[in-house]
């Protein structure tokens, strides 16, 4: 038997590459409550499966050679039992790939109209399969493999499609037959090799006789792989939709409680005075992180319905109204994502009533009043209700659930640079243009670093500058970026310019802005130098010869000075973003991938406005329109910032 190929070499061969390739891909992206999963999967594989392999060969379904295993338990080969966790983890980690960009939880908007049917129908076709199996297994002995897997394989599919059902079937059919086909065409390609080579052997008394096209085994190997895979996908699954009905419940136990608590706590709190209390109690105090099992026995119709159509409406707000930043919420771990979500929608849909053109000034107010009692009180719904499109209101109302995660100030501020837009405040100098900037998109900045740092801690390091003061300095940049992109439509349609007006005409004085601390420090991430800001703060621009009121009453007649004006933006917005940029290696490595995507793409933003300036030999009829980065150059800046940028 010397030189032959053993179990070992077909796991180091076959099996662990593509484990080991997934997880050099995955392991980024996996949190503790993915490698809980990874662990419950395992588990619960190797446990259920042991003892039916073992029955299996003890009735000669298959067999091996002693010489070429390294050892056995209860009959069962080690390498064997090795390959149910091989299989498990490999199989999770290419699932937490293929359906990387689904949210958790919008498919259980789907809770109130179930699939109770197609469950049902599944369920029933899975039982009939046990019944038939059962008459099978007592007629000739050619059914005994097909027969055994049946019995041993309907229970977990039932129990999985009765507990996640409704998760399962609102997926994309086509990353359903992805993550479960792929794996089953591998490892069935694989089964042939290793059946060719005689590392194990298929009795041919005990099959059907019938062998799968190309890959010559067994049509029984086959189906074992894709009966394996299809339980371990709806396992993945089902976990995860088990940390949606978790994450629901926090959520709905703060909202009633009107204040933060963690999620195991939420989940005891939920179950108190049930059966499964003592069971709550024990993962609180041994493992929390095995909370999300919890949600095991949480009924769907426990989950409230209108807060998972408000989450629906939200992701897609999100979806529709900002590619780039839905792109870069994807990196986020589960839930910051959920909650980036929702503060994006309220902040979206804040803005939107105050940038109404239609409405009239006491409107604006009245607007601004009301968003704010809904930050430091309940608020006016009714109000809400009537003046929005009702997928927009319910989007809002789910604001409600996250709000006490935030600072009032914080949300505050927001709502004073909203009151800026409502009186149509003067952007006289970049004094005022960086207050305006600071409140509108620095305290955005400062909001979601709160969603982040609550799930995780910055790291430690000698900056002096907070790891909120650098998130504010990256909103700042961003938000000049967007100003310079929409100098035109904002003078063309809203009768506004951003720009400050001390940039028409000659100035009194210099024009001196709070500029980062660490200025000198950032110098060496200009990509354009900037010494001039080094040395006197920045009023290193020159003046335009004409007036602001002309530019916004008829802003194509001045295309030629349109570039200068954006790239002195695009200057101003440098010096932020570099600040960012230093704030990015304050957040935990899991955070970093989607910030640093976002502020990747929101500078190749500035770069294209930069390409495309006449000044740089452009003709205008080219350099005007919208610039927009396009999908596949988004990905490829948001894989870049993954793989290659720390």
């Amino acid at each position: 038997m010397q030189g032959q190929p053993t179990y070992l070499d077909f796991h180091l061969i076959y099996t662990l590459p593509p484990l080991l390739l997934l997880w050099i891909v995955m392991k980024r992206w996996l949190t503790i409550l993915d490698y809980s999963a990874i662990i419950l999967l395992n588990t619960m594989a190797i446990v259920y499966t042991i003892g039916w392999d073992s029955k299996i060969i003890h009735m000669g379904v298959w067999e091996y050679s002693k010489n070429r295993v390294i050892g056995s338990l209860f009959k069962v080969p080690i390498e064997e039992i090795a390959f149910f966790s091989i299989q498990s983890t490999t199989v999770a980690l290419f699932c937490t790939m293929v359906f990387f960009s689904q949210c958790y939880i919008s498919p259980l908007s789907y809770v109130g109209t179930n699939h109770y049917g197609s469950k049902a129908v599944l369920i029933s076709t899975v039982l009939l399969a046990l019944a038939s199996a059962n008459k099978l297994y007592l007629q000739e002995e050619r059914f005994t493999y097909i027969s055994m897997m049946i019995f041993w394989a309907s229970f977990p599919i039932a129990f999985l499609t009765w507990m996640g059902g409704t998760y399962i079937l609102n997926h994309s059919l086509t990353k359903l037959l992805i993550a479960i086909c792929l794996p089953t065409f591998y490892y069935a390609l694989a089964d042939s090799i290793a059946i060719k080579e005689s590392i194990w052997i298929i009795s041919e008394t005990k099959t059907l006789g019938i062998n799968t096209p190309w890959l010559d085994i067994p049509i029984e190997e086959f189906i074992f792989f894709l009966v394996t895979n299809v339980m371990l996908v709806f396992g993945y699954l089902g976990c995860r939709y088990c940390t949606a009905k978790a994450q629901v419940i926090q959520w709905q136990t703060e909202h009633a409680s009107n204040k933060s608590i963690s999620r195991v706590e939420s989940l005891v709190s939920y179950f108190k005075g049930t059966g499964i209390e003592k069971f709550a109690e024990w993962v609180r105090d041994v493992y929390p992180n095995l909370d999300f099992f919890l949600g095991v026995f949480v009924g769907d119709k426990k989950l409230n319905s209108g807060f998972l159509d408000q989450f629906k409406e939200c992701h897609d707000i999100l979806a529709n109204g900002s590619h780039s930043f839905n792109l870069a919420s994807i990196l986020f771990p589960f839930p910051i994502r959920q909650e980036i979500q929702l503060l994006y929608t309220f902040c979206r849909l804040s803005d939107d009533l105050i940038d109404d053109p239609e409405a009239e000034q006491t409107q604006l107010k009245l607007r601004i009043k009301k968003l704010r009692d809904l930050i430091q009180t309940e608020g006016d719904w009714n109000y809400f209700e009537e003046i929005l499109p009702k997928e927009k209101y319910t989007a809002l109302r789910a604001f409600a659930f996250i709000k006490n995660r935030f600072q009032q100030k914080d949300l505050l501020d927001l709502l004073q640079a909203y009151e800026m837009d409502a009186d149509q405040a003067e952007i006289t100098t970049f004094r005022v243009l960086y207050q305006y900037c600071e409140l509108v998109a620095g305290t955005i900045g400062k909001l979601c670093a709160t969603v982040m740092l609550k799930y995780y801690d910055p790291i430690k390091d000698d900056d002096p500058v907070s790891a909120y003061q650098r998130a504010s300095d990256l909103g700042i940049g961003f938000q000049c970026i967007n100003i310079a992109r929409d100098l035109l439509s904002d003078a063309g349609q809203l009768e506004r310019a951003y720009i400050p007006s001390v940039i028409f005409g000659n100035p009194d004085s210099k024009d001196l802005v709070s500029l980062p601390q660490d200025l000198g420090s950032l110098a060496s991430l200009y990509t354009n130098g900037k010494a001039n800001l080094e040395k006197q703060g920045f009023y290193g621009y020159k003046c335009v010869p004409f007036a602001k009121t002309d530019f916004i009453a008829n802003p194509l007649e001045y295309l030629d000075y349109a570039d200068y004006l954006s790239l002195t933006l695009l200057d101003f917005s440098e010096v932020y973003i570099c600040s960012g940029l230093l704030g990015i290696k304050k957040l935990h490595p899991r955070l970093r991938p989607a910030i640093r995507a976002a502020t990747d793409i929101y500078m190749e933003i500035g770069r294209k406005l930069a390409k495309n300036s006449k000044m740089n030999g452009v003709d205008a009829d080219k350099s005007h329109g919208r610039v927009v980065v396009p999908f596949q150059q988004k990905l490829f800046v948001a894989l870049k910032a993954i793989f290659l940028n720390e």
